[in-house]
């Protein structure tokens, strides 16, 4: 597998599997609601270094990073409204997940563990996390607008691809 940390909704099916990704489509579905009224608490928790309060949404929501997709906060995970079907084939699929995408997609999903570890981000090891900090930081000062810092923000996504 060309081990690469932004993936298109088709490359991460391609590794994950069309039931993976349904489920994995399932949950983010139930998570909307609860993901809109929180302000993105899962970006933070993993130190996203893409993440602005100020987006209206993910920049680069169609090239996320696998950890990203799988990662949910444990408001969503735990919630008692999480309908036992989904919460059942979630646990089935993520056994049946780590038994057939071998070490390189878990090598991307937890590598890095899914919170930030000191002053360092997740990002640090791809060597872009300065660019992508600028790029926030203008943004959240008003020197770029959301399309703008949207814009510098997918292209280096892109450019780490």
């Amino acid at each position: 597998m060309n081990r690469r940390s932004f993936l298109t909704d088709s490359e991460f099916e391609s590794i994950a599997g069309i039931e993976a990704i349904k489920i994995i489509h399932d949950l983010g579905e139930y998570a909307e609601p609860v993901c809109k009224a929180c302000g993105g608490k899962c970006c933070r928790e993993i130190g996203c270094g893409f993440y602005s309060p100020k987006f209206e949404f993910c920049p680069i929501f169609d090239l996320r990073p696998a950890k990203c997709r799988f990662y949910h906060c444990r408001t969503v995970t735990e919630s008692d409204d999480l309908d036992s079907e989904t919460r059942n084939a979630l646990n089935k699929n993520a056994r049946r997940l780590s038994d057939i995408i071998g070490a390189d997609l878990l090598e991307l999903v937890f590598s890095d563990p899914p919170t930030k570890t000191g002053p360092k981000r997740w990002l640090t090891g791809l060597e872009m996390e300065e660019q992508a900090h600028n790029i926030v930081q203008a943004f959240e000062a008003g020197e770029i607008d959301q399309n703008t810092a949207g814009d510098r923000l997918r292209a280096l996504a892109n450019k780490y691809r």
